[in-house]
């Protein structure tokens, strides 16, 4: 087992699936998972806490932090640190629990607004499964670790292509665990089904250099295959953030060049380009997010 194994494991999958549409799933994309519905307001004011009696050691807290402030050079929300957890405007609450069992540890975070303002005032939104070390890799494990569930935390999916096939007696036994306590059958179609119509991404295409792409032991394929984790944020990471969270007065940035560059980096077309430009100088963000969106609907049907 490699000494990543468990650090790496992140258990967000998306909503359960409804009771009765057998065919449903996040969206008519094959397997893409849009998530602009789950965006923060650009410009936000998110509070956070560690929470609960895991709040973490000194060290776990500054990568969190850490994490946080390398997101925000690229996305224009601002995180505000709160030492009460139970203060309400405390939003996300942030936890280090690290169970015993090592086949039971594993990462996960409410992924966006919605769902991080749906889950109880008792419970955390975000669960980071390191277990503090000394070495330089555990230390890049710990910071990638917390690259990923803030990513989630601001609205982003897994980035999952399909080389490999999920193994089905694995996934059902990680995801009966907390937060998700899938059944066997909210496995099938919430999950595996998605995965076999297409891939899962937050891009025209999937982006293998994401810090969101999905780590992936060797147990939990039928390939065997371990899937390493990405260590940094890639460039579409940071693309994706300029255009959904731009940030409006910088100074000294050129936050038109900013805009236009990330689109070219997320390769849309110009039709998409020239629209999005257009409801940005409006001040229209939300039409310009719908443009994305739009763009990505189109790019799956091809």
């Amino acid at each position: 087992m490699p000494p990543t194994y468990v650090s790496h494991t992140c258990l967000c999958v998306g909503d359960k699936p409804p009771e009765i549409d057998a065919d449903a799933g996040p969206d008519d994309l094959g397997g893409e998972t849009i998530y602009a519905d789950k965006l923060w307001n650009n410009g936000e004011k998110i509070g956070y806490a560690f929470f609960g009696t895991r709040t973490g050691t000194p060290r776990q807290q500054k990568v969190v932090r850490d994490a946080i402030a390398e997101w925000v050079q690229v996305t224009n929300v601002t995180f505000i640190e709160y030492t009460d957890a139970k203060d309400p405007l405390v939003r996300v609450r942030i936890s280090f629990n690290v169970a015993k069992d090592e086949t039971k540890r594993a990462s996960w975070a409410a992924v966006g607004e919605e769902a991080t303002m749906e889950v109880p005032h008792v419970d955390p939104t975000v669960n980071i499964a390191w277990v503090d070390g000394g070495t330089e890799e555990e230390m890049k494990d710990a910071r990638a670790i917390a690259l990923h569930q803030i990513g989630h935390v601001l609205g982003l999916g897994h980035e999952f292509g399909r080389e490999v096939r999920l193994n089905k007696e694995y996934m059902t036994k990680i995801l009966a665990l907390k937060p998700n306590e899938w059944s066997e059958d909210d496995v099938d179609r919430g999950l595996l089904q998605i995965v076999q119509r297409g891939d899962i991404t937050n891009f025209p295409a999937v982006d293998r250099n994401s810090i969101m792409k999905y780590y992936m032991p060797a147990a939990q394929n039928e390939e065997k295959v371990e899937i390493p984790p990405n260590l940094e944020l890639s460039e579409k990471d940071k693309a994706y953030m300029q255009i959904n969270y731009p940030y409006l007065i910088r100074k000294g940035v050129n936050l038109k060049a900013v805009f236009e560059g990330s689109m070219t980096t997320l390769n849309l077309d110009a039709t998409t380009t020239a629209n999005m430009i257009k409801n940005r100088g409006k001040g229209d963000l939300p039409e310009a997010r719908l443009d994305y969106v739009k763009y990505l609907v189109k790019a799956r049907a091809v």
